[in-house]
């Protein structure tokens, strides 16, 4: 007899499945500074424009760094 496991998989998001956390909804991927043309600024300013301004924007520059 052939046993395959059968994992059992719980997965918890505080806002609605599919579309809370990083999800399909995140515009197109990850972003970072990696051109000298670009800056953190502006790249925060971009994260933020693109949540529509509704990104927690405190903590934000610190943790880009």
């Amino acid at each position: 007899m052939d046993h395959k496991p059968q994992p059992e998989v719980f997965l918890a998001v505080r806002g609605l499945f599919g579309k809370s956390g990083c999800t399909r909804m995140v515009q197109g991927g990850y972003n970072a500074v990696i051109d000298k043309s670009d800056s953190v600024e502006a790249h925060f300013l971009d994260t933020i424009n693109g949540g529509q301004w509704l990104n927690n924007q405190d903590p934000g520059p610190e943790n880009g760094l």
